[in-house]
């Protein structure tokens, strides 16, 4: 039977699959089990030519419509409510634009909860990209997505953060809920040393240097050409050091967001590291658990985000973390010195850092047991799954 005929689902609906795989996507596909206890299944509902290939989960369907747009797809997407019989108990929006804002008022008749996951901090600036220097057009697109958001039941926030971004355009603070991304605490766990060195013989990683991780896409966003001036000035002030770097990751040139002097640069910068001895890159491993084990800290030099998955699974994988101040950023990870140590992009203080978490092991091992216990309290999958079924 089509999954958009079935009782008691959830549509989780994102335009692309690919390029919020690792974030948003994998989350929910993560959930599926725990919303399958509670009687509800889980459907994807993606553009057609994006559907995953070798995903299948019994947990959940995956739905292709057929759309040349974001908007052009979510408006699909409200449509098909309108004309199936059975209605889904939610429908939960990984992406969502102005242009749903007449679609999404239509559909307030059914009165099935909408749902918009926020996973990035809203600006205004980012979204009126193209009307930047058009002060008129500013405040329109902003009073049209405060209009849209305003026709939603909930907008689910990862942090306090985030949450911040919608009051200040005027959403009703009723209508925000902050649900922290829960982590699985059964699959992202310390490896023991035996465990560690087995899978870097698996990966073909060095089994007795120091190693540090990057899990993110390579785009300029993550700060991964930043990442690699760094790795290079700090191995050329710190001549005894044995780190090694290990990125894990997709690279995704063509994506608006990343500069031309990025789109340009990039590929020259990666295959001048590709060839040291110091450095290996990887594209994104299905068991993503087993990357953290390998690892001895991970790093993250992000520009912007909203509540990162590979930070949590950094951290509940036992891993001090070397993290960034992006914008966005939220205290609820944690405090500075005690659960992470903060980069500040700047050179210098960087090159300390990194020296501090290759030879200081006293101190890395008190934000590893510190984050840890900080994911367990806080960040647990259980917690997170209930959050979001009370809002259903």
């Amino acid at each position: 039977m089509n999954m958009f005929l079935k009782e008691s689902m959830i549509w989780v609906v994102t335009y692309k699959f690919g390029a919020v795989k690792a974030g948003p996507v994998i989350r929910f596909m993560r959930y599926a089990s725990y919303f399958n206890k509670a009687g509800l299944k889980i459907c994807f509902i993606t553009i057609e030519d994006d559907k995953p290939i070798g995903d299948e989960n019994p947990l959940y369907d995956v739905q292709g419509i057929n759309a040349n747009s974001p908007a052009d797809f979510n408006n699909k997407v409200l449509s098909k409510l309108n004309s199936t019989k059975l209605k889904p108990k939610a429908i939960i929006f990984l992406s969502l634009d102005f242009y749903s804002f007449f679609h999404l008022m239509y559909s307030r008749k059914h009165r099935v909860p909408l749902i918009y996951v926020s996973t990035m901090k809203f600006d205004m600036k980012y979204k009126a990209y193209g009307v930047k220097r058009n002060i008129i057009m500013q405040h329109i697109l902003k009073y049209f997505y405060f209009l849209t958001f305003n026709q939603l039941d909930y907008i689910v926030c990862s942090s306090s953060q985030l949450a911040t971004d919608y009051l200040n355009i005027g959403v009703n603070k009723n209508k925000l809920k902050v649900i922290f991304n829960g982590v699985d605490g059964d699959k992202f766990y310390p490896a023991l040393n035996d465990r560690k060195s087995f899978l870097r013989k698996k990966y073909g990683l060095p089994l007795d240097r120091p190693l540090f991780l990057f899990v993110g896409l390579f785009i300029e966003r993550k700060g991964v050409d930043y990442l690699l001036n760094l790795w290079e000035k700090y191995k050329q002030t710190n001549l005894k050091s044995k780190a090694f770097l290990w990125m894990v990751g997709d690279e995704m040139l063509d994506i608006p967001e990343n500069s031309q002097h990025f789109k340009s640069n990039w590929p020259r910068m990666r295959k001048e590291f590709e060839d040291r001895q110091d450095i290996k890159f990887n594209v994104f491993e299905t068991k993503i658990d087993e990357v953290y084990q390998c690892a001895d800290y991970f790093i993250f030099p992000s520009k912007l985000e909203g509540m990162p998955n590979v930070l949590l699974e950094a951290m509940s994988s036992g891993l001090p973390v070397l993290l960034n101040k992006f914008d966005g950023f939220s205290t609820d990870y944690g405090e500075d010195e005690m659960h992470y140590k903060l980069l500040s992009y700047n050179i210098d203080d960087e090159i300390n850092k990194l020296h501090q978490f290759e030879f200081n092991r006293e101190f890395t091992e008190f934000l590893a047991k510190n984050a840890l216990i900080k994911m367990q309290s806080d960040f647990s999958l259980n917690k997170s799954i209930s959050d979001y079924l009370s809002l259903f």
